[in-house]
């Protein structure tokens, strides 16, 4: 039963995947999740974007449809990152490869996402992931 809710959760983040724009985008993302500290980064440039986003949407510089599809994203962020770094270590503890493939997919799509709510604040997450 334990792993009935792993594979629940690789789950519903595989269908999360299928929200990225472009394939190519996807591999340009893919390789920067390939590695531990991307995946932290990730957290950090999500902190970051979000800061700016609080800010630019009470002084409602931004539209209230951007605000509230960066809302809508930010919950999706707080239950999907958690599991995708648990999951993330899992499958380099057991070495599983089709599991680390697919936690990859998942944090390319968060990637994809953040960085194009990055572009809306003139923040470019892609390139911050990179160092």
């Amino acid at each position: 039963m334990r792993h009935f809710g792993a594979w629940l959760v690789v789950l519903m983040l595989a269908i999360a995947v299928g929200c990225a724009t472009t394939s190519k985008e996807m591999q340009t993302y893919k390789g920067l999740a390939a590695s531990g500290a991307a995946v932290d980064a990730l957290g950090q440039q999500m902190q970051q974007v979000n800061g700016i986003f609080v800010v630019k949407c009470k002084d409602k510089s931004l539209s209230a449809k951007t605000c509230n599809d960066f809302i809508a994203f930010g919950e999706k962020f707080k239950a999907v990152y958690p599991a995708t770094v648990a999951l993330w270590k899992s499958s380099r503890t057991v070495s599983d490869t089709v599991l680390r493939g697919r936690v990859e997919e998942m944090v390319a799509s968060l990637i994809s996402e953040l960085t194009t709510f990055g572009m809306t604040v003139g923040l470019d997450v892609a390139t911050a992931l990179k160092k």
